[in-house]
């Protein structure tokens, strides 16, 4: 407050540079908007002390209820809370009967089971992937499928399994659009 008091009572004149001069302006000027800025600098701190004024008597409170909580956690609590000596004597007594006799046997062959079902299948998808590139010509032929192929306007493609016919071998197909779409062909 004194400071700003001080600087309130500060002018050009004040530092000796003659009135009406256009730097006795400047001065003025910039004296002005330092003024201004530590008005403006000087409330927000009081806004900012305004709400840490509690602050004090906030974190006093917690401090002094951490202090019972660090006596309830002193090495012999925890040592109760985290023992576990109870865990293996539970789980023994429901996992043991699975692992004798019997029902040991039967898991056994559960097992094999999947595992004979699960080479059968990836032999059965392999096959069936492998005839399916032989004899069904599958990414061979693009276009029309064979059944379609009484309407399409192109020559049939060159069959893998049958000798080849004079003219045959080339394919024609209709080019795609800017959207990949293929546009039908036109009629001669």
């Amino acid at each position: 407050s004194e400071a700003m008091n001080a600087l309130g009572q500060l002018d050009a004149a004040s530092l000796g540079i003659p009135t009406g001069t256009s730097q006795a302006t400047l001065i003025n000027d910039e004296i002005t908007s330092i003024t201004e800025d530590l008005t403006h600098a000087i409330n927000q701190l009081d806004e900012v002390v305004a709400c840490t004024s509690g602050l004090e008597d906030n974190v006093n409170a917690i401090l002094s209820s951490v202090e019972p909580v660090k006596v309830a956690l002193n090495s012999s609590t925890i040592d109760v809370i985290l023992d576990c000596s109870w865990v293996q004597p539970t789980y023994d007594r429901l996992i043991e009967p699975y692992l004798h006799g019997t029902m040991r046997d039967s898991l056994l062959g559960v097992g094999v089971s999947f595992l004979v079902a699960c080479c059968v299948g990836f032999g059965i998808v392999g096959g069936s992937v492998a005839c399916q590139v032989r004899f069904g010509d599958v990414g061979r032929e693009p276009g029309c499928p064979r059944c379609c192929r009484c309407c399409c306007r192109s020559p049939p493609a060159k069959d893998s399994r049958s000798p080849s016919k004079a003219g045959s071998d080339a394919k024609v197909h209709p080019e795609p659009d800017a959207k990949g779409h293929h546009e039908p062909m036109a009629t001669p």
